[in-house]
């Protein structure tokens, strides 16, 4: 799919993606999150913790090193540098094999932490300054082409599909599984790999749930919510067809009419163990457990729907944080350790999942006292995918009460490659 992708990307449309623009954020110590290097000019020595092990970083003759408690000096390349037990600078075990990553350029720093165990750490009293750019993609659909030219064309990746998007971030606006292809799978492990780079880089992926993706959810967990089973509403006018790539761990079932059983019941539970048991099919579980309802960056909460005011009012209840926990904790059960879906997180699940979440905010009223709470807590605005608010005539980029709602659903390609599967056979 990947060399078909590289023959067929010069009849890609060039309007893909939307970007932000780098914001700029100052402190003077503290925890480096994973996604969000910091960046500064040297002045003077400045101590990196790794865990709880402590690193001066400084310069000797022209050179960067870095110091350890017994003096000892680690010499640093111009360019990336991976420090952790994997480099050697230490055998402690709570630090990380690849722990974090320090780029000099000339007299510049750039430390990133890379999703370490124990987390990295900064103490000095000067003020650094931290850099970071997210880029929104809209949805993608269920086409491993569409997402691959996103963000090929976002310059996140080269011609070889490597991430080259340094620190950025991009935040990816599902509908990758269950949609109107059947590349999802292929798209979440083609996402791993390019997540793993990314952060390297001090970067990062983060692939945000849609209502598509509940479709799978649905028929994986029984949870039986607003999509119900989630096989009648994929089977309705194939909307739904990349349900259909559940067959490659379905054992006899191999036309999506076949998924039930005749007692009623569906494959889903013997579709599950098929999954945990196989490498392939496990990796694409986890990859499933960390998508999230929303994502909070750059002053704007992204998330795949319409931010319907029951979004607002849960995201002002129980925080970004707290809701993505709730989230993926439900998913993990269910999915990987193979527990009964808690039914009490529905509610969460079909407040930001439901496919109705079509309001269309350029024409609803916002309570302004729910803006105001929001506001206050640091929100500016909304991101959001789901609705082609551009095709049905409506405003893409607009304010209530001060808060900046884009929509991203707008990106071509939408039918680039896709397939319409009559006879609902899997391609082999």
């Amino acid at each position: 799919k990947v060399e078909e992708f590289k023959k067929s990307r010069t009849k890609m449309p060039e309007k893909v993606g939307e970007a932000f623009s780098f914001h700029v954020e100052k402190f003077k110590t503290g925890e480096v999150v994973p996604g969000k290097p910091v960046a500064f000019r040297y002045e003077e020595p400045v101590e990196i913790v790794l865990s709880d092990e402590v690193f001066r970083l400084q310069k000797s003759g022209e050179k960067f090193v870095l110091v350890d408690k017994d003096q000892t000096e680690f010499p640093l390349d111009s360019g990336s540098n991976v420090i952790g037990r994997e480099s050697r600078i230490t055998s402690n075990p709570e630090v990380s094999g690849r722990h974090a990553n320090i780029e000099i350029d000339g007299e510049n720093i750039r430390i990133s932490d890379l999703d370490s165990t124990n987390g990295t750490k900064l103490r000095h009293g000067i003020e650094f300054v931290r850099r970071h750019e997210t880029v929104a993609i809209g949805d993608s659909d269920g086409l491993l082409s569409k997402y691959l030219w996103n963000l090929e064309k976002s310059g996140l990746i080269d011609e070889e599909l490597k991430w080259i998007g340094g620190s950025r971030t991009a935040v990816i606006h599902g509908d990758i599984l269950a949609d109107r292809n059947m590349d999802g799978f292929s798209i979440l492990l083609k996402n791993a790999e390019l997540r793993k780079q990314a952060r390297e880089q001090g970067g990062d992926i983060v692939v945000l749930a849609g209502n598509h993706e509940d479709f799978m959810f649905s028929f994986l967990t029984r949870r039986d919510g607003v999509h119900g089973d989630g096989f009648e509403i994929s089977d309705d006018g194939n909307q739904g067809i990349g349900l259909l790539e559940l067959t490659e761990f379905s054992g006899d079932r191999k036309i999506l009419k076949e998924f039930p059983k005749n007692d009623g019941q569906f494959a889903s539970s013997e579709i599950l163990k098929n999954m945990r048991e196989s490498e392939k099919g496990r990796k694409i579980l986890e990859e499933m457990t960390k998508m999230k309802l929303c994502d909070f960056r750059e002053g704007k909460i992204f998330l795949h729907t319409d931010p319907t005011d029951k979004i607002l009012r849960m995201i002002d209840e129980k925080g970004v944080e707290k809701i993505n926990e709730e989230f993926q904790t439900a998913l993990r059960e269910t999915l990987l350790e193979g527990k009964p879906f808690d039914k009490s997180n529905n509610e969460l699940f079909d407040t930001f999942l439901d496919t109705n979440n079509r309001t269309f905010l350029d024409k609803q009223e916002l309570d302004s006292d729910l803006v105001a709470r929001l506001q206050e807590k640091g929100i500016s605005g909304f991101v959001f995918g789901h609705s082609k608010m551009k095709d049905d005539g409506l405003k893409t980029h607009f304010f209530h009460h001060g808060m900046e709602f884009v929509n991203v659903d707008r990106s071509r390609g939408r039918n680039v490659g896709f397939a319409h599967l009559n006879e609902r056979e899997v391609r082999t």
